[in-house]
């Protein structure tokens, strides 16, 4: 981390004993024996903050003996007691109805009345006051220390920075770490703030932030540790599979499970699937291993994510359905197509464990004695190449938001290969053309969510916003898409694919958001053919 400026005020530190605060609370003294009963019928009425027990040992360091002040002296239960600490009035959130936030309690504490526990007992209702004369309770006080365990995150960070300068609002965690995205005035102050993260989310270990924009080729974000164990490599669970990644080297965003599992619904069980900008495989794996059982024809050119692709792949046991590669996603597009072969000298292919055996259990056939029917063999895995005719395959995912579209030419003309031979001749039953599943961005304004499509003829429209997945209208996006289709062919009349759909993935800032635009590819665009001269093209005569 770059040394302080000595023009700035110096970074906050951590200092948990300021939030240290005595509070003095109305309370009833019970018998130790009694005290799941009255909770239980108390309910409602308990002081019940977070990290806090509503019952306390009944001795000096809560009240003294317990008795009120200004009120004499009554006889305490037989045996043992406890103090069972009642919510005033005041400690109560008028929207829940339950106990007040720690500091919001506090500021409340300081223009409250002397704790009465004799009124508060007299006001609870009939059957709640009823349970604490059956046990022969009596008004005490209870004082407690409310402290820095009792703040969340966000309270207590609005207690230490300094004016105006805010408290992060949310953060993404990927395994073990917590990534923030910190203005220039919080990063002054990151340390605190990452300090604060990890005391309050146990399951974290690291805090990150971003201090740049994605620039490379690769999609790493740009990150800074400023808080716990500068291990960078996650594990994360999605869809029933483990991912493991380096997040200082690779692209990862939490925030597209939801996604991951739209599109990977959308295909065809048991289809072939090219994955041309794969990263680690939060498509490509649950495709195959879930219950689409697609095969997989993965890509990615960052080294790095070839690498976690294939450790996940091997983690996940899907060598046999999933191919690994590393090569430049247009020509990854055009050889599946059989238009071009891949280059060779790239990578070597994944080695991916088999499966182990799993032994019968116990007791059953097979089991025990070493009998039965041995385990069936692993399956091979699946060659990472591509035939010199292409592949057959039914989708194609393209999630690289800020370039893809401009992949897009690629499939123009890429369908020459002997694997669509009879898709290309028109024949019956012959293969479909794959559908394409591009990710791009978009600005707000670019976009109108349609509700009831289908139930009329325009469906009704209104500005778009909130989650993901709803259906879009969004011309300047599709045109974008049809753009690039044609981009450098001659031809200035292209039409928009039949079918094309877009649909909204998530807000990425305010005035941004990210889609998926769907369609078929086009046999025009499929079995385009460049022209003789150099500098146009046809569209080939297909039949379909």
């Amino acid at each position: 981390m770059p040394a302080h400026d000595p023009s700035r005020p110096p970074p906050l530190l951590l200092d948990r004993a300021r939030f240290d605060t005595d509070l003095t609370l109305p309370a009833a003294r019970i018998p130790a024996r009694a005290c799941q009963a009255v909770v239980a019928g108390l309910k409602g009425h308990l002081f019940d903050l977070a990290r806090q027990p509503s019952v306390v040992g009944d001795d000096a360091r809560h009240g003294g003996g317990g008795d009120e002040a200004g009120t004499q002296k009554t006889d305490k239960p037989a045996g043992p007691t406890r103090l069972v600490m009642l919510r005033p009035a005041w400690a109560t959130d008028a929207g829940s109805g339950g106990t007040l936030g720690a500091a919001d309690l506090l500021a409340a504490a300081g223009s409250a009345p002397p704790p009465d526990a004799a009124t508060t007992i007299a006001a609870l209702p009939p059957a709640a006051a009823a349970v604490l004369a059956s046990v022969g309770a009596t008004p005490a006080t209870a004082t407690i220390r409310l402290g820095y365990a009792h703040h969340p995150a966000a309270s207590v960070l609005r207690a230490l920075l300094p004016p105006g300068v805010d408290a992060p609002a949310s953060f993404e965690t990927v395994g073990h770490i917590a990534h923030l995205n910190l203005n220039p005035d919080q990063l002054e102050h990151a340390a605190l703030i990452g300090a604060v993260l990890l005391d309050k989310n146990p399951g974290l270990r690291t805090v990150v932030t971003k201090v740049g924009e994605i620039s490379s080729t690769f999609r790493a974000l740009p990150l800074r540790v400023i808080a716990g164990d500068p291990d960078t490599v996650a594990t994360v669970t999605q869809a029933g599979c483990r991912f493991k990644l380096d997040y200082g080297t690779v692209y990862w965003n939490s925030r597209l499970e939801a996604e991951h599992a739209r599109c990977v619904g959308d295909l065809e069980p048991g289809s072939t699937l090219l994955d041309v900008m794969a990263g680690v495989g939060p498509f490509a794996i649950p495709a195959a291993k879930g219950e689409k059982g697609c095969t997989v024809y993965a890509n990615d050119l960052n080294p790095a994510s070839y690498e976690w692709l294939c450790a996940n792949i091997g983690a996940n046991r899907v060598g046999h359905a999933v191919a690994p590669f590393c090569v430049d996603g247009r020509a990854f597009i055009r050889a599946a197509g059989g238009a071009e072969a891949l280059a060779e000298g790239g990578p070597p292919a994944a080695i991916v464990p088999a499966p182990k055996p799993r032994p019968p259990p116990s007791g059953r056939k097979g089991g025990g004695d070493g009998g039965g029917e041995p385990p069936p063999p692993p399956r091979p895995p699946l060659p990472a190449s591509i035939p010199a005719g292409g592949l057959v395959y039914g989708a194609a995912i393209m999630n690289l938001p800020a370039s893809a579209v401009s992949f897009l030419d690629a499939f123009r003309g890429a369908f020459s290969g002997g694997a669509w031979a009879a898709t290309r001749a028109g024949e019956a039953g012959a293969p479909a053309l794959p559908t394409v599943h591009v990710y791009t961005f978009a600005a707000t304004d670019e976009l109108e969510e349609m509700e009831g499509a289908g139930g009329g003829k325009e469906g009704e429209r209104r500005r778009v916003g909130g989650g993901g997945g709803g259906l879009l209208t969004a011309p300047a996006v599709a045109g974008r898409v049809v753009a690039a289709l044609w981009a450098g062919s001659g031809n200035d009349a292209p039409t928009v694919p039949l079918g094309l759909a877009i649909r909204l993935v998530r807000d990425v800032a305010p005035n941004k958001r990210m889609v998926r635009v769907t369609f078929r590819v086009p046999a025009d665009v499929a079995f385009w053919e460049k022209g003789g001269d150099g500098g146009g093209g046809k569209r080939a005569r297909v039949d379909v």
